[in-house]
């Protein structure tokens, strides 16, 4: 981490990178919403944050059945997609009050 930046600030930063990666894939045609898409209904948002958690879950299940680092790398992986699903949801319910 650079010395300049706050922990929040880091994270905030890995957040708002893998918004931009979802929205890229998007584009990309790899997916057909994002959280942030207001087409999108909230119980289909709560698979895809629920989906994410589940791969946390796994990672954390995982890492006390082997001896590697990498999984605290991976489990910083999960929680920052979900920071970032949880805020396109956010995204999406800002966009739904300003519509109306």
């Amino acid at each position: 981490m650079s010395q300049h930046l706050s922990w929040i600030e880091y994270g905030l930063n890995a957040t708002r990178a893998e918004r931009e990666r979802q929205d890229r894939l998007k584009a990309e045609g790899r997916f057909r919403y994002t959280c942030a898409d207001v087409e999108m209904s909230n119980p289909e948002r709560l698979a895809v944050l629920m989906e994410e958690v589940g791969e946390a879950a796994r990672v954390i299940l995982e890492w006390g059945q082997l001896a590697t680092d990498v999984h605290g790398k991976n489990l910083r992986t999960e929680l920052v997609q979900i920071a970032a699903v949880a805020l396109a949801w956010v995204e999406a319910l800002d966009k739904i009050e300003v519509a109306t």
